[in-house]
């Protein structure tokens, strides 16, 4: 499959990179200015996230770009009504628009654009790109991941460490008010610990060595929140499995990481692993 993958994909990249520029665009011109911020709701009434209207902007213009150059592919995104008719499609595109809305609503800088390609079940292609930051990270299954900014381009590495006390922890922002997180986080003892907005912007940094470790127990991350970072901290030499040591899976009628998410410069995953246990 890597084969085929790696001749048919360049355009699918192209794409994506575009896209999320695009995106990107619209995000940033609409920073600072004033826009209509709503609750995304639970079933129980209770509120999940918000969502803005900036977000469905760049929602509808990633669907639009990618949707006129590969009209035959599925797409599961964060602000669209989903079509289960991706079920039945081997490529589907997974998009976050802004991954880090609350974030982008405080004005830290800490989010990005989120596309990823599945073939099948499998993670094959990641974008995330950054627009506060103007920093692109991409990768391709079997052909590296790699970073872009002012120019210059650099192939990803993760970091080499094995110690968890010489290890520099990615937290989401919920881990600060998680006992359960913060029983696991203290047991473990890491070197340093910080709260970064983005998903993908922890897995990216992981990818190039700025990070070593980012785990969740919680079981409320979905699909469009790991399948790009994936591909990039991956093809970076990571390691990306659920709490249980498992795949992670894509296109999915449920598209939770029901079982938690760990990802890891791959040499200390197994220990990470063992303390979650």
């Amino acid at each position: 499959m890597l084969e085929t993958l790696e001749i048919e994909l360049g355009n699918e990249l192209t794409a994506a990179k575009e896209a999320a520029y695009a995106a990107g665009e619209i995000i940033m011109k609409r920073y600072q200015e004033e826009y209509e911020v709503q609750e995304k709701l639970l079933d129980n009434g209770r509120i999940e996230e918000i969502v803005t209207e900036v977000d469905k902007e760049a929602d509808n213009t990633i669907i639009r770009l990618l949707g006129e150059k590969f009209p035959e592919y599925g797409i599961l995104t964060e602000e669209s009504r989903d079509n289960e008719k991706r079920l039945e499609k081997d490529y589907v595109w997974i998009i976050d628009p802004i991954d880090g809305t609350q974030d982008f609503v405080e004005e830290t800088g800490e989010f990005a654009v989120h596309i990823g390609l599945s073939y099948r079940d499998e993670a094959v292609l990641g974008v995330v790109y950054e627009p506060a930051t103007d920093t692109m990270y991409f990768g391709v299954k079997g052909q590296g991941a790699f970073k872009e900014k002012e120019g210059l381009t650099q192939r990803l590495k993760v970091s080499d460490k094995s110690n968890l006390r010489e290890a520099k922890v990615a937290l989401s922002r919920s881990s600060l008010t998680d006992k359960d997180m913060q029983d696991r986080l203290e047991d473990m003892d890491f070197a340093e610990s910080q709260v970064i907005g983005s998903m993908g912007s922890k897995f990216a940094y992981i990818a190039e060595g700025r990070f070593d470790v980012y785990f969740s127990i919680n079981p409320k991350s979905k699909e469009w929140d790991t399948c790009a970072p994936q591909v990039i901290l991956e093809e970076a030499g990571g390691k990306v499995t659920d709490m249980n040591g498992d795949a992670l899976r894509y296109n999915k009628k449920d598209v939770y990481n029901r079982e938690g998410v760990i990802a890891s410069n791959n040499v200390m995953h197994e220990e990470v692993m063992r303390y979650i246990a």
